[in-house]
């Protein structure tokens, strides 16, 4: 039986944009898809980019739960080989919803021309824009399109987000409240007291 994700959730409770982390992307996708998976993992890993890219036939080892809960852990993206045996594939389910309770950031592919996602998937991917390695566009395009996205994330993540100014404590607005009308009652009874 599969580990569920509301367990490991549990382990992990820091933000995405805080942590360092060991790779830069796990690729999740089902077996049927592995020699474009390949072909991607080997361009991401290559010069220019040198990405490090936590893939299961290199590094798994031991327990398959422990090692992709671990993938997931520490990589800041999951990017997700979009296809109807993906939707199907428990693991693959667990995986891309372990990734998304622990807010990492997705990429998915579109590998497949005539699949629309649905269900668990459709719900998963539906905030996120899909690189088409369908054969729509010429590996190269989508790969760089992949490229682009990876950074373009990554700079946002880097992004501080402005700090909340806290209202006054409620003692001091009514000291502020208390004064004006203080003022305003003066202002009124010397008004008075010259007519």
């Amino acid at each position: 039986l599969l580990f569920e994700p509301q367990i490991l959730v549990a382990k992990k409770e820091e933000k995405a944009e805080t942590e360092d982390f060991l790779y830069d992307a796990t690729v999740s996708y089902q077996h049927d898809a592995k020699q474009l998976c390949n072909q991607i993992y080997e361009r991401l890993t290559l010069p220019p980019h040198n990405f490090k890219v936590w893939l299961d036939k290199k590094m798994m080892y031991g327990s398959t739960r422990e090692r992709m809960s671990e993938s997931v852990e520490r990589s800041q993206f999951l990017i997700i080989f979009v296809s109807d045996k993906y939707y199907k594939r428990q693991s693959c389910q667990v995986e891309a919803t372990y990734a998304h309770e622990t807010k990492r950031l997705l990429i998915p592919l579109k590998i497949d021309k005539d699949y629309e996602p649905k269900g668990w998937l459709a719900f998963i991917v539906a905030a996120y824009n899909r690189v088409n390695f369908s054969g729509k566009l010429p590996f190269d395009e989508a790969f760089t399109e992949l490229v682009e996205q990876i950074y373009r994330h990554r700079q946002q993540s880097r992004t501080p987000t402005p700090p909340l100014v806290p209202p006054p404590p409620a003692s001091t607005r009514a000291t502020h409240f208390s004064e004006h009308m203080f003022s305003r009652c003066r202002f009124s009874s010397s008004q008075q007291n010259h007519s």
